[in-house]
């Protein structure tokens, strides 16, 4: 038979001793570091800006179109799942449906199903052309960053 005490202590032993006591040092060695400069999301675009701004006309119209494209495909995995919860509110409501006036009928839920899959389907299409603009357009600032590095003559 096991004695619930020597259990218990048996299971003391193994959690790590002081626990509280070395959470208590770690936050005060933390307090006597120095103040850890933030950066805020403006300083990063002010930082990085530059870099993939360099280098020619295609290289500004690439960085305008990646910028143009993630902000549209953003903007389209926002919208797909509100059509989808329209959709199946739609079809809900064609299931539980009494009277004639407010229902919707087949074809608008059909419509909303081809909206949801035109909207799903252009917003993974969206993503993925994304990235080519932006591989030539961090290609470019890798490059300039790189001269900015090893240029030492």
């Amino acid at each position: 038979m096991i004695d619930k005490n020597s259990a218990l202590r048996h299971r003391e032993s193994i959690s790590l001793p002081k626990k509280e006591e070395e959470i208590k040092k770690a936050k005060e060695e933390e307090a006597k570091k120095p103040n850890k400069k933030e950066y805020s999301l403006w300083d990063f675009a002010k930082f990085t800006l530059p870099f993939m701004w360099k280098g020619g006309f295609w290289i500004k119209v690439q960085t305008t179109l990646t910028f143009i494209l993630l902000f549209v495909s953003k903007g389209l995995n926002v919208t797909h799942p509100l059509i989808l919860k329209y959709t199946i509110d739609s079809i809900q409501s064609i299931q539980s449906c009494q009277d004639e006036v407010d229902c919707p009928t087949a074809d608008h839920t059909y419509f909303l199903v081809a909206m949801y899959c035109i909207i799903r389907f252009t917003a993974d299409f969206v993503n993925n052309i994304r990235e080519i603009p932006f591989a030539a357009v961090s290609a470019s600032a890798e490059i300039y960053i790189a001269h900015l590095v090893y240029n030492h003559i």
